[in-house]
């Protein structure tokens, strides 16, 4: 049988005047065994990775740690190279999407990456992903200047892709924070106090 939720869809929402649906069955059937029942149960995209009707794709495939799921591949790499890096450095530690805590007061903002180093110092590391969308840069400049409100500007690392990526500049970058010595490669502090490329 042919007939899935996905058809049915279909044909509610194509129709431009009116639709006539003929379900065979008897009065009192249980809606069980109804062919509308059938229907809904019945779906050819569930089986496929696809967002249309469901989780969104990073849900079935951007998963670096059981349990959290994040949202672009290059996310990804920087969590798998933030848990290699905590594998060689015990006390190093690192979230991803919190909340950032200042004074006891939760911003109502969350970070990509919290980073606790061995000596105690958090970094919060937020990858701009998308540089060049007029948008998503006005909401980056509205999100840094709550940063610099909580007195968090130097704690701030910003990177951007703009020029590739290299595994190992990311693991550069992460003991550069580790040991404290961030600087940056942007001198005109467009985006932060310490602003990296990932190549």
């Amino acid at each position: 049988m042919l007939l899935s939720k996905e058809l049915l869809y279909t044909a509610l929402t194509r129709s431009k005047k009116t639709l006539t649906v003929f379900v065979h069955g008897k009065p009192g059937q249980d809606f069980k065994d109804t062919l509308f029942n059938k229907i809904r149960s019945r779906s050819y995209t569930d089986t496929r990775r696809t967002s249309i009707l469901g989780l969104p794709f990073w849900d079935f495939s951007l998963e670096p740690e059981k349990g959290i799921y994040v949202q672009s591949k290059v996310e990804y790499i920087i969590y798998k190279k933030l848990q290699e890096f905590k594998t060689k450095n015990a006390e190093f530690d690192f979230k991803y999407e919190v909340r950032p805590t200042v004074n006891g007061l939760q911003l109502k903002m969350k970070t990509d990456f919290t980073v606790i180093t061995a000596k105690g110092i958090i970094f919060y590391w937020e990858h701009l992903g998308l540089l060049g969308n007029v948008y998503y840069e006005r909401k980056w400049k509205y999100k840094w200047g709550k940063y610099s409100e909580a007195d968090l500007a130097n704690a701030i690392l910003t990177t951007d892709e703009r020029h590739g990526i290299n595994e190992d500049k990311i693991y550069d970058i992460i003991s550069l924070m580790a040991d404290d010595k961030l600087g940056t490669e942007d001198k005109y502090n467009k985006y932060s106090q310490h602003h990296y490329y990932l190549r």
